[in-house]
């Protein structure tokens, strides 16, 4: 029910202050269940973006790694738990709790939202990727929704300028539990290079 109630204010906050168009929704719309949304990330609104428009879709809560920093405010960090947020250290220390909550979400037909590059883009131009969505595909086998976020009118999100959020075909990828650390980083420089066509095709 607090999901529910908020998902709907959000609807109308981000409707109204944060136009957006979707391009691909058929992509999203034809994956169900256990799936990796994974995304630039250009500004603390993207996470809103793919929470409207998921439950929208499929009526159910997606659950989003957020940086460990956010969380520390008491009231805050009851709604970002309520709300899905997974805390995780950017540094990649001490991440094993979390990646496993993550991966117990996925294994329990819940869909996860990963932003590739680990933080926010303050130019626009895509940042080295990391491999957490690609280590998650392979220990569950789920597959993974590149999307592709670009603010129309601007290299950053803006309020009351439109953004186009672009959904590609899902990846199914290593299909392996415990892949190498080779398979994992060919795996996300490909997840990577999908997100990044789509932009190309605005």
């Amino acid at each position: 029910m607090f999901y529910f109630f908020i998902v709907q204010l959000l609807n109308i906050f981000i409707r109204i202050c944060f136009p957006f168009e979707v391009k691909g929704l058929e992509n999203i719309e034809n994956i169900d269940g256990d799936f990796i949304l994974c995304s630039n990330h250009l500004s603390n609104v993207d996470p809103l973006f793919f929470i409207v428009i998921n439950f929208k879709i499929h009526r159910q809560k997606i659950y989003f790694l957020a940086k460990k920093s956010i969380f520390k405010n008491f009231f805050i960090n009851c709604i970002l738990d309520n709300m899905g947020a997974i805390p995780i250290d950017r540094r990649g220390v001490n991440n094993e709790k979390s990646l496993k909550r993550a991966e117990n979400a996925l294994r329990n037909k819940n869909s996860i939202g990963i932003f590739i590059e680990g933080t926010r883009s303050k130019t626009g131009k895509f940042l080295r990727p990391h491999s957490g969505a690609a280590f998650l595909a392979a220990r569950t086998k789920s597959k993974v929704l590149p999307v592709c976020i670009t603010p129309l009118h601007s290299h950053k999100v803006k309020i009351f300028r439109k953004t186009l959020i672009s959904f590609g075909s899902p990846m199914l990828v290593l299909q392996d539990e415990n892949p190498t650390i080779k398979e994992i980083k060919q795996v996300t420089v490909e997840i990577m290079r999908r997100i990044m066509d789509l932009r190309n095709l605005k």
